[in-house]
């Protein structure tokens, strides 16, 4: 066998092999049309690179192979996070000295402020395509949110009990602008770190906010000393209120028992006087002279109301 031969030999071999080649990638290529999704994802999906569904859901998807439809995958339910270091560079260490940045407060104060950022993707079409950077965009609104609130919050509330304030304030006005960016992010919380004065008066500023501590505790403790008495007298003054109504119910039905007795008795004195009159006067007797250890007893004019004088000790 000749050289050209053998060569002509291995190029029909080699053709071959090409359509056989040829042929499985043709068989094979409508199955990469097939995506699958997962239960955190969301797909945006492209055909020629116009955005035909920006949320396609998890699970299996049949789509044109590339390069009609393109599928880009973005994690919507993941909570994403970044610091927001203004006056903390990321890659460098804390600035000190006399060219350290600082920012101005309400009450021309100067602070640093360091901050972390959670958010997360609820329009993906707008994620990818809005802004070529989102975090970056996301984060510079987030720190020009940072400036204008402090500027309107005093110092000393800032370092003291004004930090769930100025979390609250940041991530509405950081929101707003997000949402008139429409970049397709939402903040899920702001949360604030560090908020320190500049270092040369930072041993002032401690000095300050434990002054105000101990003057937030003393204040907490006469508080709850003035609701105990109060709640105290409170309970008395009811105790003295409930006695004095019980005592005047009492007074009143004795009242109207004497009165309705007093009534009866006269009843019967105007029946009966002479009768009546003797009897009123023998139980009063009766009831005053076991009082006495001397009894005596005195005659009368009359017979009803006569009686022989005894002198006598009771035992």
């Amino acid at each position: 066998m000749s050289f050209s031969s053998e060569w002509k030999e291995a190029f029909a071999n080699t053709g071959k092999f090409l359509a056989l080649i040829l042929f499985v990638g043709l068989l094979c290529y409508p199955l990469t049309g097939i995506v699958s999704i997962r239960p955190d994802e969301n797909g945006v999906l492209l055909r020629f690179g116009k955005v035909i569904n920006d949320k396609l859901p998890p699970g299996m998807h049949y789509t044109f192979p590339w390069p009609i439809d393109q599928v880009i995958l973005v994690p919507v339910r993941q909570i994403r996070s970044f610091s927001v270091g203004l006056f903390y560079p990321a890659e460098k260490s804390r600035l000190t000295g006399p060219n350290q940045p600082h920012l101005l407060t309400g009450d021309k104060n100067l602070v640093q402020i360091r901050l972390n950022a959670q958010f997360s993707i609820v329009n993906p079409a707008r994620y990818l395509f809005v802004s070529g950077a989102p975090e970056k965009a996301a984060h510079d609104v987030i720190a020009a949110a940072i400036v204008s609130t402090a500027a309107s919050m005093p110092v000393d509330n800032l370092l003291t009990i004004g930090r769930l304030e100025l979390q609250r304030r940041i991530q509405k006005r950081a929101q707003t602008q997000l949402d008139a960016l429409d970049l397709g992010i939402h903040l899920r919380a702001i949360e604030v770190k560090d908020v320190n004065p500049p270092q040369e008066v930072l041993p002032h500023f401690k000095d300050v906010v434990n002054a105000q501590m101990e003057r937030n505790t003393k204040r907490h403790n006469a508080e709850s000393r003035c609701s105990a008495l109060l709640a105290r007298a409170k309970s008395l003054a009811r105790t003295k209120v409930e006695r004095a109504r019980a005592e005047k119910t009492t007074l009143i039905s004795k009242a109207q028992g004497e009165s309705a007795r007093f009534c009866s008795m006269l009843k019967e004195y105007k029946d009966n006087p002479r009768a009546t009159r003797r009897r009123l006067y023998l139980e009063m007797m009766e009831e005053l002279l076991p009082r006495f250890r001397q009894v005596i007893g005195v005659e009368g004019r009359d017979k009803e109301s006569s009686a022989t004088i005894r002198i006598g000790i009771r035992e």
